[in-house]
């Protein structure tokens, strides 16, 4: 029936957004891969808390803290985000903590000096803020995603996202990682403030 495929077809206006859409989710998710490798809680994190002179079992916090704050968070907030109108103001909220997190980080690292006792404590709870940051995004992003692309995109998406940010992230790490890893406590503060800006 003619009439009904015209009402059923997307316009060449609606058609245009999406591929819009589809390369800026991309491009969003490839950026925060990039950012996501060179903080890496197997590698980077215990290695700072290492240098830190921070004990063991404040290191074993790490994996829970991470786990925690994706899974917990976006449990108990989940009504009230389903509640929010416009939730890509959620997104850039909560993505602009997850880089103020480590921008603050960067900071520290530099002007606060390493023995200090209070300082893994404060780092603990950075990472937590963050991962709480981590757990609401994915939940709000996840969520707007199916209002921007359509079902059938989300694998295209997927593939683009994942091995763009996959290959530039392995070059970047190869380039920049080892000038950064240098010396007995490393650089730490130019990978906290990449991972800021991604």
């Amino acid at each position: 029936d003619p009439e009904s495929s015209r009402k059923t077809a997307p316009s060449a206006e609606i058609q245009a957004v999406e591929t819009r859409n589809l390369f800026a989710l991309s491009a969003h998710y490839i950026s925060l891969r990039l950012g996501w490798i060179f903080k890496t809680e197997s590698i980077v994190m215990p290695a700072v808390f290492l240098s830190l002179g921070a004990q063991g079992w404040l290191r074993g916090f790490l994996p829970a803290i991470s786990r925690f704050g994706m899974c917990v968070p976006p449990l108990l907030l989940a009504s009230r985000i389903g509640a929010v109108p416009r939730k890509k103001w959620l997104v850039f909220v909560c993505t602009g903590m997850m880089a103020a997190c480590f921008l603050t980080l960067a900071v520290t690292w530099k002007v606060v000096p390493l023995k200090t006792s209070w300082l893994p404590a404060l780092f603990l709870a950075i990472y937590a803020l963050f991962f709480v940051a981590v757990g609401i995004n994915n939940l709000v992003g996840n969520t707007i995603q199916g209002k921007l692309i359509k079902v059938k995109s989300r694998g295209r998406l997927l593939k683009l996202a994942s091995f763009w940010g996959a290959a530039f992230a392995i070059v970047l790490a190869g380039l920049l990682m080892p000038g950064w890893l240098k010396g007995e406590n490393g650089s730490f503060q130019w990978i906290f403030a990449f991972t800021g800006i991604c």
